[in-house]
């Protein structure tokens, strides 16, 4: 496996007390990367290193998105995601429903956190580019995970979920159980789903369970079977940390404002009580302006500084200069 990054910017300065957050994003989503990271940078004042996936085609607007003044203290690198990790065995694999978004290559850099980071082995963050931080990311960093475990998740039967009625998902809805290899694992099919989109991970028991390698067999079995019912690296990520996983506070990950189920979160509490939003779902809140939640969204939103302009009002009326 050849590693193929290229840095755009590396800070140097870096220590035991750093928070590494990893994020990935394609091009035409970098405005949710930067309203991301400047929700989380806005509301801590602990030591961040921000480490941004994107492909080829997004890596030099991110840096000067990032050089913007919002963001330009920010402690960062940017990373050109290597698509040959994936190619043949992600795309490939990839069926239902929001096949072709599932399937875009960063979707799968959480898989690489040994690759990304090969000389640290202490805890990773990630996160996906459809959510706001408005707690303190220590808070987060600080979750308990059990010896036996290598990394914290959220379910969907939480506290939040049962308070504010939320559909819970099982395995039964996701996994194949028609499937020999499927059954070989024992996982009861009413087992509650876990959320890939948040995770604290400790590198050294990633590599230790050798993590990287059985989503890598899970992923590719599935491009010739059919393992899953549902495309991207979720069901991966339910089937390989089956028995893995610690749990993250269900006030750091309300998810669902990406669906109408979103709106039966009182205001208030998305506002005063949330730590972090998951708009994962189809409507994003840089795409639906009045999607349920994107109001706080967009208080972290930081202007493209390629987006050029309109001027259909520049001139007025009868201008000699409007042609």
């Amino acid at each position: 496996m050849v590693k193929q990054f290229f840095f755009f910017r590396t800070d140097d300065v870096d220590n035991n007390n750093t928070i590494h957050i990893l994020i990935g994003a394609p091009s035409h989503r970098l405005t949710g990367l930067t309203a991301l990271v400047n929700s989380i940078q806005s509301n801590t004042n602990a030591s961040l290193k921000f480490h941004l996936v994107t492909n080829k085609e997004g890596a030099n607007h991110l840096s000067i998105w990032m050089d913007t003044v919002k963001l330009q203290a920010v402690k960062r690198e940017i990373i050109i995601f290597n698509n040959n990790w994936i190619r043949g065995r992600i795309l490939l694999s990839q069926r239902g429903r929001r096949w072709k978004e599932f399937s875009d290559p960063i979707t799968f850099c959480r898989y690489y956190l040994p690759q990304i980071f090969p000389n640290f082995d202490g805890r990773v963050i990630y996160m996906d580019d459809d959510c706001i931080v408005q707690g303190d990311i220590k808070e987060l960093y600080s979750t308990t995970i059990s010896k036996k475990h290598v990394a914290a998740f959220s379910t969907l039967c939480q506290e939040i979920d049962e308070t504010f009625s939320i559909t819970r998902g099982s395995y039964g809805e996701i996994l194949n159980y028609r499937n020999k290899r499927v059954q070989q694992l024992e996982i009861p099919d009413t087992t509650c789903m876990v959320n890939s989109g948040l995770f604290v991970a400790d590198i050294i028991k990633w590599k230790e369970r050798n993590i990287t390698e059985q989503l890598e067999y899970w992923t590719e079995l599935n491009a010739r079977e059919t393992i899953f019912f549902q495309a991207g690296d979720q069901p991966v990520f339910m089937t390989v940390f089956h028995g893995l996983f610690s749990l993250v506070n269900p006030y750091w990950h309300v998810r669902h404002l990406g669906y109408s189920a979103g709106g039966r979160y009182p205001t208030q509490f998305l506002e005063k009580k949330a730590k972090l939003l998951h708009w994962n779902g189809e409507n994003k809140p840089w795409h639906f302006p009045q999607q349920y939640g994107a109001h706080i969204w967009k208080k972290y939103q930081v202007p493209d500084p390629l987006e050029v302009p309109k001027l259909s009002n520049a001139y007025p009326k009868n201008s000699p200069n409007k042609q």
